[in-house]
């Protein structure tokens, strides 16, 4: 692994780099076209692109991350990958619409942040990750969709494909409705995961009204086991209520 991204002043051509490496992170800001292609790179993590990337002359990759600025990928170049996981922010909201070559890639993993969606995803997605995207509209996540995670994103109960199990999302963004639009998640979600700069849970739904909330955990190590248990749809509610209005109200 060659991991570069804590170095923001590194700017230089990356070539005669080992055939063995597997994964590349670079910094923020990164300008230098000159890159070497190892055969067996499959990771490649740009924190932010300053320059045109041809990402087709990495023959493995198959995961994708770009910070910032990911419209400099020279689109032809993303339809001749393998890639299964794709991580794409832009630097100011665009349309999909205008990129031409999402809807053609067969990831299976995509992130995606401030832009619009515009009914354009692949049908092979399965997990789905939205940062800072406007004005979602029935059809734009696919029914491939099984695992959707929301931040910045308003939730809008009539977007949720029926292929949904997994929910995570920012109760910030649903507290103008959010009594009815926790009664009216479709009960094929049985993970629902509630979180904040303030607090992190989650639950699972095992009938239409019961819940089974579990012990938190941060970094694979239980953080606190306080109030886990079994809630009826009531209790879950309140809970996210009192968690949505900070420290004080943790529940």
């Amino acid at each position: 692994m060659l991991d570069l991204s804590n170095d923001p002043s590194y700017d230089y051509d990356l070539i005669n780099l080992p055939q063995s490496l597997t994964t590349i992170h670079l910094p923020k800001g990164f300008t230098t076209p000159a890159i070497d292609h190892p055969p067996l790179l499959h990771l490649l993590d740009i924190k932010s692109l300053g320059c045109s990337l041809d990402v087709s002359i990495f023959p493995n990759l198959e995961s994708l991350s770009i910070g910032n600025f990911a419209e400099q990928l020279i689109a032809s170049s993303m339809l001749k990958t393998r890639l299964k996981n794709c991580k794409l922010s832009f630097f100011n909201v665009i349309s999909l619409n205008t990129i031409g070559y999402i809807s053609s890639l067969s990831v299976g993993k995509l992130y995606l942040s401030h832009c619009t969606i515009d009914n354009c995803l692949p049908l092979t997605i399965t997990s789905l990750s939205l940062s800072c995207v406007d004005d979602l509209q029935p059809g734009d996540i696919p029914s491939s969709v099984t695992s959707l995670q929301l931040f910045q994103t308003r939730l809008i109960i009539n977007v949720l494909p029926l292929s949904l199990r997994s929910l995570d999302i920012d109760c910030r963004t649903i507290q103008r409705n959010l009594d009815a639009t926790i009664q009216q998640l479709p009960n094929a979600i049985t993970s629902l995961t509630m979180s904040s700069p303030y607090y992190y849970f989650k639950v699972l739904r095992l009938t239409d009204q019961l819940f089974f909330r579990c012990p938190t955990i941060q970094n694979n190590q239980k953080v606190s086991i306080q109030g886990y248990g079994f809630i009826d749809m009531d209790t879950l509610i309140q809970q996210v209520r009192r968690a949505s209005q900070g420290p004080s109200g943790r529940p």
